[in-house]
Formats: structure tokens, sequence, C-alpha cells
């Protein structure tokens, strides 16, 4: 058996500062100490736990959202504007909760920024949600031809279609040889 080759990115989608931007920075510098104290921002921004929880939930996010290759790496490192912020978002939601497990609180997190990063990560993993690429945004839309006479008679019909209790289509009835449908759309 050969190996895998790895895909993951690097590093994390999130940075220190993009995560004090969007958490409060009392709860982070109390689960990214062990000592009882306090970590301040600045501290926080070279916090090597932060930085862990942060590759953690970066990780976290490609397991769901490469499923079935419906984004990759390459997707997720060229988003920008909101999409973007939406990543970063999602990311930092779900490192609270990396902080809080290296922590040893295992129960979830009540804290809305982590359930709404799970919510948001399901609805991506389901297709519910996307990142904002016209080929995802795309992929959704139904497709249609139009159908020409001559693809009644090319297309071969099925079981439902030639089943004898249902009827038969009238471009699948016999017709007297010779003269094409004289006689046999009526019968």
């Amino acid at each position: 058996m050969s190996t895998k080759t790895c895909i993951s990115s690097p590093t994390p989608y999130a940075s220190p500062a993009d995560y004090l931007a969007r958490v409060d920075v009392r709860l982070t510098g109390d689960l990214a100490r062990d000592d009882g104290t306090e970590a301040s921002p600045a501290e926080l921004l070279t916090d090597p736990n932060l930085a862990a929880a942060l590759a953690d939930a970066s990780g976290i996010v490609e397991a769901c959202v490469l499923t079935s290759q419906r984004y990759s790496v390459a997707d997720l490192g060229v988003l920008t504007g909101n999409s973007l912020a939406f990543l970063k978002r999602i990311i930092c939601g779900l490192a609270v909760q990396c902080m809080r497990w290296r922590r040893g609180y295992m129960e979830e997190s009540s804290y809305p920024l982590y359930k709404e990063a799970a919510r948001w990560l399901d609805e991506l993993h389901d297709g519910r949600e996307i990142f904002a690429f016209a080929e995802t945004a795309r992929a959704g839309l139904p497709d249609w031809q139009a159908v020409t006479p001559s693809d009644l008679w090319r297309y071969r019909p099925t079981s439902v279609t030639s089943n004898p209790n249902w009827g038969i289509r009238p471009n699948r009835r016999a017709f007297p040889a010779g003269f094409g449908c004289s006689g046999g759309w009526d019968r």
C-alpha cells in the first residue's frame, strides 16, 4: 500500500490577530494560560496555545469542506473579501472550543461564536451553504436542455415509460409498414 499525498495547508487560515478581532480577549487570555494568570492581547499574538488551536480549527474545516472535493486547499487559500472573513469567523469559533478542550472542558461550549461556527461548518459540509465561488454557486442550479422531436425517437424507453400497465408513449406505438405515422397515433 502506497503512502497517501497530504493536501493540507501548511498554515492556519486565521491568524491570532484575526482571532482577537472576533473573540473576547478575556476568555482567551484565561484559557491560554495554565498558571491562573490571564494573557494580554499582545501576549496572545505570539501564544503557542492559541496558534495550535487555530491550526486545529483549520484542520477541522479542511476535514469537513474537502469532502467529495467540493473545495480544495487552493480554493480556501484564494478566498477574498467577505468569504475570507466568513472562513476566519468559522475557524475562530472552532478555536474557542479547541482552547476549551486544551483545558479539559469536554462539554460543548455555549459560546455563541462556537455554536454558529459548528452550525455553519455542518451547512458547508452538506452543501447547504457555500463559499463565494462562481463555480460552486452554479453547481446547485438545475440544468435543462430542449427536447426536439427527433430526441423522442432516438432515446430508448425506460422500464417506466414502457410499462404496459401505464400505457405506451405515443412515440413508441407500432406503425403500419410503409408510410410513417399514418394511423399510428390514434390506436
